[in-house]
């Protein structure tokens, strides 16, 4: 939530650090904190934080912008790729509905085209610091697995057993998106949707 409090403050065009939220248990005292944005609100250009050697080595025609990765995110690649017990993040939820895969992927569509993070991928060689690449599109794609015809304990002991293998799946941090998405069809008015990421 907090970053979403933070995303809606910078589209009104007012900056908030993450420190401020945690920092402030009343709304009174985050409003003092709050400043007029600057370098990093909506006017910023695209690539312009990307250190200025780098620049012409990345492809504006595929990539919408690109800039430094948190030291966050620098220590969670360094565990996905080192550590045998990393597991990804696996966020599960059945829905009562039926499954429509057009309205799926239109929705979908949108949500990707509006969230830079769902189009990023990594580059954490070839550059001269690791990088995220946001790419203009990528593929709209998930997984689907139709299991109606199981009886409802074999379905949920199937998804509790799928949900262990998935964690232990990494992503290609190079190639966007770096998550996935499964729908399991349970029955033709229930189903359960699956986001993996790392």
């Amino acid at each position: 939530r907090s970053i979403q409090v933070i995303s809606l403050a910078k589209r009104q065009g007012l900056r908030l650090r993450l420190q401020d939220i945690f920092e402030c248990p009343t709304i009174r005292e985050l409003a003092s904190r709050v400043t007029q944005s600057s370098e990093d609100g909506p006017g910023r250009a695209a690539f312009e934080l990307a250190p200025k050697q780098d620049r012409p080595l990345l492809d504006q025609n595929i990539l919408e912008d690109a800039y430094p990765t948190s030291v966050m995110l620098d220590a969670l690649y360094f565990l996905n790729e080192t550590s045998p017990k990393y597991e990804i993040y696996v966020t599960s939820s059945e829905l009562q509905a039926s499954w429509q895969p057009e309205a799926f992927r239109s929705a979908l569509s949108r949500t990707v085209e509006r969230h830079a993070w769902l189009r990023t991928s990594f580059a954490f060689e070839g550059f001269s610091r690791p990088l995220q690449l946001v790419h203009k599109q990528i593929p709209i794609r998930w997984n689907f697995e139709d299991l109606s015809h199981l009886p409802p304990a074999e379905q949920e002991r199937f998804l509790l057993q799928w949900i262990d293998l998935e964690k232990s799946i990494k992503f290609d941090w190079r190639e966007a998106p770096v998550w996935r998405i499964c729908i399991h069809q349970w029955a033709r008015d229930r189903f359960q949707i699956t986001l993996s990421e790392p």
